[in-house]
């Protein structure tokens, strides 16, 4: 039997992760025999479960990000061949950006 060899759960490093906040709401600290703890209200797991189910059933599909891309592709070349740039194109330009990046991180 091989020996047992101790490693750190969750170790502490730099975290290049991009995050977004929810919410500020339903988190609050409060303090018990001298020490400070975390106090999540269910509504916060809640609302980080549905944000979550979400985000892997829309956002994490290789096969949805390829339809996106493909529609995005379609847009930024019609937005080229017109010439005109409006607040629309500027959100799509965005939202193209945004998704390469999550490609990159599901591949």
């Amino acid at each position: 039997m091989p020996e047992f060899e101790f490693s750190e759960l969750l170790p502490l490093a730099d975290d290049a992760t991009p995050y977004r906040k929810l919410t500020g709401d339903h988190v609050g600290v409060f303090s018990a025999n001298g020490h400070r703890f975390v106090e999540v209200a269910p509504e916060a797991l809640t609302l980080l479960t549905r944000e979550a189910m979400r985000d892997i059933a829309h956002l994490l599909r290789p096969g949805h990000l390829a339809q996106l891309r493909k529609i995005l592709n379609r847009v930024h070349i019609l937005i080229t061949t017109a010439g005109e740039v409006d607040q629309k194109d500027m959100i799509l330009a965005n939202r193209r950006r945004d998704l390469d990046g999550i490609s990159q991180r599901v591949a």
